[in-house]
């Protein structure tokens, strides 16, 4: 068992075509998941993607929106989503505070898709 703070993780920018988001790996062992915190600064955005696998992302603190191709859904504290395979999706941080969010995805990934 390894209990810690997930500010304890390194944390990585992503990248200009996502102002405002960075993301921490919290789990640096071998597992069948990959975890994440991703945290989304008031007006920045995640990419827009998506993966050939599942996965899910739970919304810790903030407000927001997913957009996705059938439109856009509110976020806020508390909302879990589930993602198929392909689904093309993008956060947005809408809120004037910190948006953060669980991501969970199988550790052995297929090639992604944008």
């Amino acid at each position: 068992m390894r209990i810690y703070h997930y500010t304890e993780m390194p944390e990585a920018v992503i990248g200009s075509e996502a102002p405002g988001s960075k993301k921490r790996k919290l789990n640096d062992v071998e597992s069948a998941v990959s975890t994440a915190m991703i945290e989304v600064t008031p007006g920045g955005h995640t990419l827009r993607h998506r993966h050939p696998y599942e996965h899910t992302m739970y919304i810790v603190e903030g407000t927001g929106e997913v957009k996705d191709e059938n439109g856009t859904s509110l976020l806020g504290s508390g909302v879990f989503i589930y993602l198929r395979p392909d689904e093309l999706h993008e956060i947005v941080n809408t809120g004037t505070k910190l948006l953060r969010f669980l991501t969970i995805e199988p550790m052995q990934k297929k090639e992604e898709k944008k």
